[in-house]
């Protein structure tokens, strides 16, 4: 009777990656195809485009056994296969999500952990269906194990990453279920009974924490909708390259002597009456002095002299109204201008 209950619990783990369940498959899908909206919604976003796969995956890992009793071919390893495959989406998700920010231990326990599964889809394929229960025992600790870092290293970067606190509210029952797959699988093979309740619903739930999980996925990287889209920031920086252009014809000081908030705003003929003083100052001799520069030459002095000059201007309250070639015509607007124009000068 032992043996029989042993032997239950290990065929209730191997549950884990064999059993269908069609409304989780359809879960995943949904989850997908949501995804791939979003990237479309978003374009130019790379961020949707791992949970995506993530989310493909994890369907596939549950539609498997179903094409296999239809087809009639060994559905463990490709769930493995599949199910490795998720994790590594995972690992890109969660990343993308947080903005790279996470501890690099949690890509190497990640990638260490992808890497055994593959090898023991690969060994489980080789060894045919007496492995499969003994795979599924190693695989499922490999996943409890990793499930457990995740909530570790997601903790860690919830104090600055709201995305890492939401993957960490999927990763903590994500974990803990998964843990106890593993105990079941290790207690089992030890020789330890378990009730027909534990072997019996175990797999759904760690099917629904690992639902939990993809949820909480989505929810991350859906943050992303609070930053602004790749062709927004692509028209704001056009705005700033055009706003900086203008500048260098209509100076911002001169928006403000006019009382206008915008360029926008400005009107031909717009003019206001003020004191001001007016400073002029240029070259001595430039003209026979570019005759011996090449136009080059001349181009880099004048961009050269003026990235001098026009500093100590506006250093003391003056800004420029003009460029005339060589010569400058700048404002000084302050009641002390003319002491301003004299220092500059």
């Amino acid at each position: 009777m032992s043996n029989m209950i042993a032997k239950s619990a290990l065929t209730a783990t191997l549950d884990l990656f064999s059993d269908t369940q069609p409304g989780l498959v359809w879960f995943w899908l949904v989850l997908c195809v949501f995804s791939l909206l979003l990237s479309r919604f978003r374009m130019g976003t790379r961020v949707y485009w791992p949970a995506a796969v993530y989310y493909a995956l994890a369907s596939l890992a549950q539609g498997i056994p179903l094409l296999a009793t239809i087809f009639g071919f060994a559905a463990f390893p490709i769930v493995l296969f599949a199910a490795a495959g998720a994790r590594l989406a995972l690992i890109v998700a969660s990343e993308r999500a947080c903005d790279t920010q996470l501890h690099r231990g949690w890509r190497i326990v990640s990638l260490v952990t992808v890497v055994l599964t593959v090898l023991a889809a690969i060994a489980a394929f080789a060894l045919g269906s007496d492995s499969f229960v003994i795979a599924g025992v190693v695989v499922t600790i490999l996943f409890a194990l990793h499930s457990l870092s995740a909530a570790v290293f997601f903790g860690l970067a919830a104090s600055s990453l709201p995305a890492a606190r939401r993957l960490l509210a999927g990763a903590v029952p994500w974990a803990l279920l998964w843990c106890a797959a593993a105990a079941l699988g290790i207690a089992t093979m030890l020789g330890f009974e378990a009730t027909a309740l534990v072997y019996g619903y175990l797999p759904l739930a760690v099917h629904a924490a690992d639902g939990l999980m993809g949820l909480a996925v989505l929810t991350a990287v859906m943050l992303e909708l609070a930053k602004p889209a790749p062709e927004d920031t692509a028209l704001d920086d056009y705005t700033a390259k055009i706003t900086e252009s203008i500048e260098r014809f209509i100076p911002n000081e001169l928006m403000f002597h006019l009382e206008k908030a915008d360029f926008f705003d400005l009107r031909l003929g717009d003019h206001i009456r003020k004191d001001m003083t007016i400073f002029f100052s240029d070259i001595r001799a430039f003209t026979e002095l570019s005759e011996q520069l090449t136009p080059e030459e001349s181009f880099a002095f004048v961009n050269s002299y003026l990235s001098r000059v026009v500093p100590i201007i506006r250093t003391h309250g003056g800004f420029i109204d003009k460029y005339m070639g060589d010569g400058i015509m700048a404002l000084f607007a302050d009641a002390n201008g003319a002491d301003q124009a004299v220092e500059s000068a």
